[in-house]
């Protein structure tokens, strides 16, 4: 079996020197990637031209929601992540598994559609700049309050995480990945890549946590009792 863990630390993902104006898109459905994060997907074979292309040229791919399926098209949300990916394999009927490491979210400004059907689109980053920026080594305002949300979230999915490696983990290595991974519906998981700030994701992820416990009947605080 791949060992990802030990590829990815083979190879550090920087920024490109120039973002690039138009990308390839890769819709998804309740997935999304974020700056420094770690996306494992398992292509469908409509997903795969894509991967086949980017492949061909500089591995990028822009990462997007789809926000709604009509029977002749999809709608995009407007805000997505561009992607490299870093590594890949395939299983026996050729079917690609890839890990796409986030860069930098964009706003598409004009969708266009390519050979085999597949999408392509002019963007802009400026509404999100801050992502070239180092991100503060605290970003959850009181941690402890906030591993007690995360446990009692994970309580109620019946999900039991490595808590010695997420008591490790740094405030923005956490939160992306909390982010990314919760079951969360597809608008919720939209408005936390469209937040603005690490600081204001923090904050959303937190609140909703407490919603979906709060739905389930589930008392918060289970982290520290």
């Amino acid at each position: 079996m791949t060992n990802w863990r030990e590829m990815l630390k083979q190879k550090p993902v920087k920024l490109p020197l120039v973002l690039p104006e138009e990308i390839l898109l890769l819709e998804m459905d309740s997935v999304i990637l974020l700056p420094k994060g770690q996306l494992p997907l398992q292509l469908t074979p409509r997903q795969t031209p894509i991967f086949y292309q980017a492949l061909g040229a500089d591995r990028l791919v822009g990462v997007v929601q789809v926000a709604k399926e009509d029977e002749n098209n999809q709608v995009l949300f407007k805000t997505g992540c561009l992607g490299r990916i870093v590594a890949f394999s395939e299983n026996e009927d050729a079917e690609p598994f890839v890990i796409v490491v986030g860069l930098a979210r964009f706003e598409i400004l004009e969708e266009k559609t390519g050979p085999y059907g597949t999408k392509h689109a002019k963007v802009c980053y400026k509404p999100y700049a801050y992502d070239a920026f180092e991100a503060d080594e605290t970003l959850v305002e009181n941690r402890d309050h906030f591993l007690s949300t995360v446990r009692t979230y994970c309580q109620s999915l019946d999900v039991h995480p490595n808590w010695d490696e997420v008591l490790k983990s740094g405030d923005e290595t956490l939160v992306t990945a909390l982010t990314m991974m919760c079951p969360f519906e597809a608008h919720e998981k939209q408005a936390l890549l469209e937040t603005t700030t690490l600081q204001d994701r923090a904050r959303v992820l937190a609140a909703l946590m407490e919603l979906a416990c709060l739905k389930k009947e589930t008392p918060l605080g289970g982290f520290m009792n």
